[in-house]
């Protein structure tokens, strides 16, 4: 749930952007390929060939099977790489927006 502190500083004149954060489709083929590997599997069953794209933390969930905090233990762990953070780009409709 968003405060109401947490409105005023998203709204265009608070100085305050937006931001997305976001895995490459790349870093998650690394990181899947890892898991395979670890888990004593072929890690050629992950295709080579994908699209660059920027994936959110809804589809790395889904791709890696973890939950949103395993993949922030992971990422402390330095075991999947730090996400990018887009700046000025959301993917939600801030409230001033509405």
């Amino acid at each position: 749930m968003v405060s109401k502190l947490q409105r005023q500083q998203n709204s265009p004149g608070s100085g305050i952007r937006p931001r997305a954060v976001r895995w490459t489709s790349t870093q998650i083929v690394e990181v899947q390929r890892q898991i395979l590997s670890s888990a004593g599997h072929d890690p050629a069953l992950v295709p080579d060939m994908v699209p660059f794209r920027f994936l959110g933390q809804r589809e790395v969930r889904e791709l890696l099977g973890l939950s949103t905090a395993s993949i922030y233990r992971g990422i402390a762990a330095g075991k999947i790489p730090r996400p990018i953070t887009i700046d000025g780009i959301t993917t939600r409709k801030t409230p001033a927006s509405r």
